[in-house]
């Protein structure tokens, strides 16, 4: 979703709840906004524990249809946005010798889907990127999960069509996609 709705949503069920959080708009896809995250994220809480990457988009385009704009765009959101924040995060969890990297790959990243070259590309990507990071950090005491749901209910799913979802519904035994309280 390109407005800023879905974070103040977010934002206020957190509050809501007790909690405390603030929504970022920066542009993770460049060094400047990984850091700028990272970096706001110290300056309004102190520190940085944790650090869970969900940035995602959708273009989806069989290959033969899909434009190279369509391409970079998914690329850049889920794959350089993650590098970016991890990045930075760990220049920080190394010198605080501890923290905790999180991010969401996908069923699709792990078998393909049709129309979905960009996306499957870019969640592969992520696991092999995690994969790293996790070999990289783990001495000091830097802990990195990659976490791969299969069909979830969300804005992005909500957005396919009936041919779409039959097809994904056709490969999950409960016949429904999951909720992101599952």
């Amino acid at each position: 979703d390109r407005s800023n709705s879905p974070a103040e949503q977010v934002v206020d069920e957190i509050k809501s709840s007790g909690g405390e959080a603030m929504p970022n708009y920066t542009d993770i896809s460049t060094m400047k906004g990984g850091e700028g995250l990272v970096q706001s994220a110290v300056d309004s809480y102190g520190q940085l524990d944790i650090v869970v990457t969900v940035a995602g988009i959708l273009r989806d385009r069989m290959l033969f249809n899909m434009t190279e704009e369509e391409w970079d765009d998914v690329i850049r959101v889920h794959l350089k946005g993650t590098f970016t924040v991890c990045k930075h995060a760990a220049i920080l969890y190394r010198q605080q010798k501890s923290g905790r990297i999180i991010t969401f790959a996908s069923e699709s990243g792990l078998f393909g889907n049709p129309g979905q070259a960009n996306y499957v590309a870019s969640k592969s990507g992520l696991v092999g990127l995690y994969k790293s990071i996790a070999l990289e950090v783990a001495k000091r005491n830097i802990n990195v999960n990659i976490i791969s749901p299969g069909f979830i209910s969300t804005s992005m799913t909500d957005k396919l069509n009936e041919e779409q979802k039959k097809q994904y519904l056709s490969r999950i035994p409960m016949m429904r996609f999951g909720n992101p309280i599952d």
